[in-house]
C-alpha cells in the first residue's frame, strides 16, 4: 500500500501568502508607528520653534545654546536664589507689627479705623508734649483719611501706622518744631498687567530744629532695631520699620538763628501688597 504524500505548497502561493502577511504587518502596526512617529516628530519641531521664538525675544535667553545652555541654568538658579534672599532682607527691614498686618489682611471696617486715627492722634499729641516739641495746628490732621474715591482703603492701616512712627521719630530726635505731615498718592504702577510685590506709601513732612537734631533724625529713618548700635545711636522706637528718603530741602530758619534748620523732607515706607481680604459669611 503507497502513502499519500501532502500537496505541495506551489510558488505562486507561498508569495501571496508572504505578502498579505507583510501587509498585515505594515497596516496593523508599521502603519500606525510611521504615523505616530511624525506626530511626535510634528510637536518637537513646534516645541523648538517655540525655544527659538523664545530664545530671540527675551533678553534673559540672549545667547543660549546647547553648549551653555547648563551654565546659564546654574546662573539664572544662582540668581533666582540672591532675589529670594534679597527679599528676605527688605520684608525683615519694612516688616509691620503682626495687628497691623491682621488689619490689612481682613475687611475693611470705617468705624473701626476712624477710631484708631483719633486714638492715634491724640497719643501722637501727648508724646510731643511730653518731648517738649511743638507740634503745629493741624500736624495730626494729616494722618490718612479715608475717601470713598480709594480704591483700597485697607492700605489705611499701614499708612496711619508709618505716619504715626514718622512723627515719632523727630520726637525721640529733639527737633524743635514739626509743622506739616501730608499724605501723597502711592506710585502707579508701570505695568498694569503685573501685581507689584510692594507698595509705596509716601508722606511729606517739614520740620524745624537744630542741625544735630535734625541730623541725627535723617540717621534714624532708614534704621531698625539692631541698626541704631552700629551707628552709636541709642535704640528709638523698636517697632519702626526702615524708610526711604526721597527728597530733602535744608534752610535756614532765619539768618539770626544759624544754628535753626527748616527740613523738608519727602518719606516713603514699603508693604507688601496685600491679599484680597476673606469673603464675609
Amino acid at each position: 500500500m503507497t502513502k499519500r504524500q501532502p500537496p505541495s505548497i506551489r510558488p505562486a502561493a507561498l508569495t501571496l501568502l508572504l505578502l498579505l502577511v507583510l501587509a498585515t504587518l505594515f497596516f496593523g502596526w508599521l502603519r500606525p508607528m510611521v504615523q505616530q512617529s511624525r506626530t511626535l516628530d510634528d510637536s518637537l519641531t513646534n516645541l523648538w520653534h517655540q525655544v527659538l521664538l523664545t530664545n530671540s525675544a527675551f533678553v534673559a535667553c540672549a545667547g543660549v545654546t546647547p553648549d551653555n545652555v547648563e551654565t546659564r541654568r546654574e546662573a539664572m538658579n544662582r540668581t533666582q536664589d540672591e532675589i529670594g534672599d534679597a527679599r528676605k532682607l527688605i520684608d525683615a527691614r519694612i516688616a509691620l507689627p503682626t495687628n497691623v498686618i491682621e488689619r490689612l489682611e481682613n475687611v475693611w471696617q470705617l468705624h473701626d479705623y476712624q477710631n484708631e486715627v483719633q486714638i492715634t492722634a491724640d497719643r501722637l499729641s501727648a508724646a510731643a508734649r511730653a518731648a517738649h516739641v511743638t507740634f503745629s495746628p493741624g500736624v495730626t490732621a494729616g494722618l490718612p483719611q479715608y475717601s470713598a474715591e480709594m480704591a483700597n482703603p485697607r492700605l489705611l492701616w499701614p499708612r496711619l501706622f508709618l505716619s504715626s512712627q514718622v512723627l515719632l521719630t523727630p520726637l525721640e530726635c529733639k527737633v524743635s518744631e514739626v509743622r506739616v505731615l501730608r499724605q501723597l498718592p502711592s506710585p502707579e504702577n508701570s505695568d498694569p498687567g503685573q501685581i507689584p510685590a510692594y507698595v509705596e506709601l509716601p508722606v511729606h513732612l517739614e520740620l524745624a530744629g537744630s542741625v544735630d537734631s535734625l541730623v541725627r533724625f535723617l540717621t534714624c529713618l532708614p534704621l531698625r532695631g539692631e541698626s541704631f548700635d552700629a551707628v552709636g545711636l541709642p535704640v528709638v522706637l523698636t517697632n519702626k520699620p526702615s524708610f526711604f528718603i526721597n527728597r530733602i530741602l535744608a534752610r535756614k530758619a532765619a539768618p539770626n538763628a544759624p544754628e535753626l534748620v527748616n527740613l523738608e523732607i519727602g518719606v516713603s515706607g514699603f508693604v507688601p501688597t496685600p491679599r484680597p481680604p476673606p469673603e464675609d459669611d
